[in-house]
């Protein structure tokens, strides 16, 4: 897996070529850090009281220097991979179906295990499809480490997320520091 370019020090006052050349990658890497920002097209049925992994089956952004993509629309579409060690800022929403019981939630989890102080709930309206926003943190994930992020309802049955351009669910992803 790829590290993180770090600029080099020039010893002597002077930068090499192979110096100026990793100073190039360092500048490069930040300007244009590791990316991605994905969304759901399809509705997702949801079961009552449980929580669940979001499927993200499109993108509109998903870079790293590497090239290597952190998220796939087909294989394991619930995930977003680092491809680099450090602390990524997240993001990130769920919308619902119309439904008037019950509350509706959201929480990040790397590995399959939940990140503290990363639960949001809301109770359902009278008023429409409910949105709710994820908790806006900084996760440190190491080169491999998944990020998800999980909904939960417990409107009493089985509930759909709702799939609506504008307001349907997304995740945003975006590595910042080592």
């Amino acid at each position: 897996m790829p590290t993180v370019p770090q600029p080099p020090v020039a010893t002597t006052g002077v930068y090499t070529s192979s110096q100026i050349s990793a100073l190039v990658a360092a500048v490069n890497f930040a300007l244009n850090p590791p990316t991605a920002e994905l969304r759901q097209v399809a509705v997702q049925a949801i079961a009552n009281s449980t929580y669940t992994s979001l499927a993200f089956d499109a993108f509109d952004v998903d870079k790293n220097p590497s090239g290597a993509p952190g998220h796939s629309n087909s294989v394991n579409n619930t995930r977003y991979t680092a491809q680099y060690t450090g602390w990524h800022l997240v993001g990130g929403a769920a919308e619902f179906a119309l439904n008037t019981t019950g509350q509706r939630g959201l929480r990040w989890t790397v590995n399959g295990i939940s990140i503290n102080a990363s639960d949001v709930f809301v109770q359902a309206t009278t008023g429409g499809q409910v949105a709710v926003p994820a908790r806006a943190k900084r996760i440190f994930l190491n080169v491999n480490d998944y990020l998800e992020l999980q909904c939960f309802q417990n409107s009493g049955g089985s509930l759909n997320t709702a799939s609506v351009n504008e307001a349907g669910s997304s995740m945003a992803v975006g590595w910042v520091s080592n």
